[in-house]
């Protein structure tokens, strides 16, 4: 239990480290997209396989760019708090627990989050890329790997409460 609680709290640590560094990061895109005017040339920024060449973009076509990488940013950070979470609890020596359930339920709901969110923002972000008449090769991507895992994780989960249920039913059986 001791190397569990050490593990957990070091993969927690490194869990609020990335929080906090990509909040600040996200802090710093939207300042850095929305109030220079101009952008230095050959500035662009990936996003799945599109090359964004964002200092050809005026405001009005780097909003719904800026609000893609938000709704994306904002899920990988609800994946990280839920996970920073869960490791919190087995620092605690919380192993099969209701609320370790209900956080591993969540890491896999905000991966099918995040494979939709990344579909509608490849959606929106090619649309982006032919009303600018950019020259980026354009297409919705899905990303399936993510889908898959995360309803495979929401099945474990379903699965840990069902043995969570049955052990409490046993400790109640005299």
């Amino acid at each position: 239990m001791r190397k569990i609680r050490i593990a957990s709290k070091i993969i927690r640590v490194g869990g609020q480290i990335v929080f906090w560094m990509t909040v600040v990061g996200l802090i710093a895109l939207t300042v850095f997209m929305l109030f220079l005017r101009e952008i230095p040339e050959g500035v662009h920024f990936q996003f799945d396989q599109q090359t964004i060449p964002i200092s050809d973009f005026d405001i009005s076509a780097r909003i719904p760019i800026l609000i893609v990488l938000w709704a994306t940013i904002l899920v990988f950070l609800r994946g990280i708090w839920h996970g920073k979470e869960l490791f919190r609890l087995y620092e605690q020596g919380k192993i099969f627990f209701a609320d370790n359930i209900m956080r591993i339920r969540r890491i896999g709901e905000t991966l099918v989050l995040f494979a939709i969110i990344k579909a509608i923002g490849s959606f929106v972000v090619t649309t982006v890329l032919l009303s600018e008449e950019v020259e980026a090769p354009v297409g919705v991507t899905i990303n399936l790997t993510a889908l898959v895992i995360g309803l495979l994780i929401y099945v474990v989960s379903w699965v840990m409460d069902e043995g969570r249920a049955l052990r409490e039913e046993q400790e109640l059986t005299i």
